[in-house]
């Protein structure tokens, strides 16, 4: 039996702080004639003119087997982009929840001082000369698309399993903790401690909890066709 993974943050009825848009019908429609330019650039950057864009070249490049592959991996990843797009420009807040606004409220404050040392200006300037927002924008930008991915997870039923979240936290931590074998010759128990602790204290399980989110959000709810020429 599966056995779903209760999230910490959020753990309400989304309904009440997000009115999404009807995406149900939405198809995105994806431009092929983007990719020759792509590649021609990737050519250029790698200094391989001559070079054909066939399987070869798409496996040696990029990963992928084919050039079907690669081509259906773009668009997928183009598709993204754009159904995420329309999600944020439609998407209503109708308010934030208190408890996680005043928790990122606080995170903010007890970093400030760091934040200061090291960049010579506080947060607040950093985001007006950057972003030209204030931190309440910003918190409510972060917190905009945690709401929306969450809210449109629940609407549609999708929750992962605490056997996947645990599969992902286990590579998450293997994969941190190569970085403390290779680049500083950490011993493997020595590496994979400060791995977990390293993903313990960034959120780890929020972070992969996300992402196990999108994924099946991808997976399930976005649609597109390639766009006639």
């Amino acid at each position: 039996m599966n056995i779903f993974y209760q999230r910490e943050e959020y753990n309400y009825d989304m309904t009440k702080y997000v009115e999404l848009p009807n995406y149900k019908d939405y198809v995105i429609e994806v431009d092929y004639s983007a990719i020759p330019a792509l590649i021609e650039n990737v050519k250029k950057n790698i200094g391989e003119k001559a070079s054909k864009y066939d399987d070869e070249f798409v496996e040696k490049y990029f990963g992928f087997s084919t050039v079907v592959e690669f081509e259906k991996s773009w668009a997928k990843s183009v598709a993204r982009k754009q159904f995420y797009s329309y999600l944020k420009n439609n998407t209503k807040i109708i308010s934030f929840p208190k408890k996680e606004y005043e928790a990122m409220e606080q995170a903010l404050v007890e970093s400030s001082n760091e934040f200061k040392t090291r960049y010579n200006m506080s947060f607040e300037e950093y985001l007006k000369k950057t972003m030209d927002i204030t931190i309440s924008e910003y918190i409510q930008k972060q917190m905009k698309d945690k709401m929306m991915v969450v809210a449109l997870a629940d609407k549609e039923g999708i929750k992962p399993t605490c056997e996947m979240v645990e599969k992902e936290k286990t590579k998450y931590i293997n994969d941190i903790s190569e970085h403390y074998l290779e680049e500083h010759g950490f011993t493997v128990e020595e590496a994979m401690k400060r791995a977990t602790a390293d993903f313990e204290m960034q959120g780890g399980l929020h972070y992969v909890y996300e992402c196990l989110l999108v994924q099946l959000i991808d997976s399930r709810l976005i649609k597109y066709n390639k766009k006639s020429t």
